[in-house]
């Protein structure tokens, strides 16, 4: 295996800011102390019962200004509670998104991930939450896979048109719920995204998914899928980090990537390059490829001369 790094500090800061500033803050578990002194009026409330359930089910949510989530109090203000800018619904394995999600008019973030979601369940709930800016369905079963005689297969349902309702979405996770490029539909409706994760899936194309219109994208996650092949004029001009590992992937052909650092090819068929990848001029930020056997001698010259740029 070639591995090859110029700086060991890079890649984990980047990472770290991909998963820590997307969000806004960081959330963490504690007791929750929330005074509200000013009313909060014009908003549709929740009933004691629904703030009970929560309570039940240990839904956490925060605040603005607030560093840390929390496991909602009973007593907390109802009439103040739809200022909540992130609520976590995850692993409670629910069928349904519930009624009263709706009345969180100021969500900014939402965690509905390991659940049992579908496409058409999420359609009743997401397109009324045009605030939310990082959203996370990863681990539900939104696509499932039939075949036939190991001939044919088919992956069904597709999603709903919701996408346009969730134009200010900065960050989006899409791991584990089973799609083809077909099944997601065009994502290019989500203008402002640019951490977008669909590991862990049975993406065998990425045509459909319109990548390539997105303006401020710069980290995209396809490990773990079905891809045979990869046009890099498919991709959006401004990735950074692109993890491209455990598919099947074969021949890569080129397109000016001229802002990707970090490229993931590990744990691929035996992956051939264009020419244009080896040129000293082309691809001038890259200098992380993780990749298994040897690299064309243009690209180790590329990376071994690689040096930050500073400005």
């Amino acid at each position: 295996m070639q591995h090859i790094q110029k700086t060991k500090w890079i890649i984990p800061a980047l990472l770290y800011l991909m998963t820590n500033v997307a969000g806004g803050e960081k959330y963490n578990r504690t007791e929750q102390k929330l005074i509200l002194e000013h009313r909060c009026e014009g908003t549709e409330q929740l009933s004691p019962q629904e703030i009970d359930t929560m309570y039940r089910y240990k839904v956490k949510i925060a605040f603005k200004g607030e560093h840390q989530a929390s496991i909602i109090s009973r007593d907390i203000n109802p009439s103040c509670l739809h200022q909540a800018i992130f609520l976590d619904l995850s692993h409670l394995d629910l069928v349904y998104l519930p009624d009263w999600l709706t009345k969180f008019t100021q969500l900014r973030k939402l965690d509905i991930s390991y659940n049992q979601l579908t496409p058409a369940v999420l359609s009743t709930s997401l397109d009324k939450l045009s605030t939310l800016e990082v959203l996370d369905v990863s681990h539900n079963p939104l696509f499932k896979e039939t075949c036939w005689m190991s001939v044919w297969c088919s992956i069904k349902p597709t999603m709903p048109a919701i996408w346009q309702h969730l134009n200010g979405l900065r960050v989006l996770n899409l791991s584990h719920t089973g799609g083809d490029a077909d099944n997601y539909g065009d994502l290019s409706l989500l203008k402002n995204l640019y951490q977008l994760n669909l590991n862990h899936n049975r993406l065998s194309n990425i045509a459909l998914l319109n990548l390539n219109k997105f303006n401020k994208l710069v980290f995209l996650d396809l490990s773990h899928n079905r891809l045979e092949e990869i046009d890099f004029v498919q991709l959006s001009s401004g990735l950074q980090i692109l993890d491209l590992s455990h598919n099947e992937l074969g021949h890569l052909t080129f397109a000016p990537l001229a802002n990707l650092f970090y490229l993931n090819l590990k744990a691929n068929r035996q992956i051939t390059f264009d020419i244009e990848f080896e040129d000293p001029f082309t691809l001038p930020a890259l200098g992380n490829i993780e990749f298994d056997g040897a690299l064309p001698e243009g690209l180790i010259k590329k990376l071994d001369s690689w040096m930050p740029l500073v400005i």
